[in-house]
């Protein structure tokens, strides 16, 4: 991709303040992979619900795709796509009478964004 975090900034500053972790990132070096995702984090929801509404929805479900339309380096416009993590999906409990141990809470990363933690059942 010829999209560098700069640009990205760019882009993306019009809904909030936000940072971008890059998977695989070497630290060394600066570089970033060009695996083809980044995580975009705004510092609040209302960034991210003002980025979703300036989306196309693929589709008139509640859970349809969302696509962004970015300017690429080479003048070229991209819909990428945008998978908003919601924080409702990050907890199961198969027993709503039990109450959650954080003490026994993992992270688990690396997994697609439309995942929900029931999936981990």
């Amino acid at each position: 991709w010829d999209m560098t975090e700069q640009g990205l900034q760019t882009c993306f500053k019009q809904f909030g303040s936000c940072t971008f972790e890059w998977p695989g990132k070497d630290a060394e070096s600066g570089r970033h992979p060009p695996k083809g995702y980044v995580y975009v984090l705004f510092e609040n929801e209302r960034s991210v619900k003002n980025l979703l509404y300036n989306c196309i929805q693929e589709s008139s479900e509640m859970n349809g795709e969302y696509y962004f339309k970015i300017a690429t380096s080479k003048t070229q416009i991209k819909n990428v796509q945008v998978i908003p993590w919601v924080i409702s999906d990050s907890s199961h409990l198969t027993c709503f009478a039990e109450r959650l141990d954080t003490s026994k809470t993992i992270f688990v990363g690396g997994l697609h964004g439309m995942m929900t933690s029931g999936y981990a059942q």
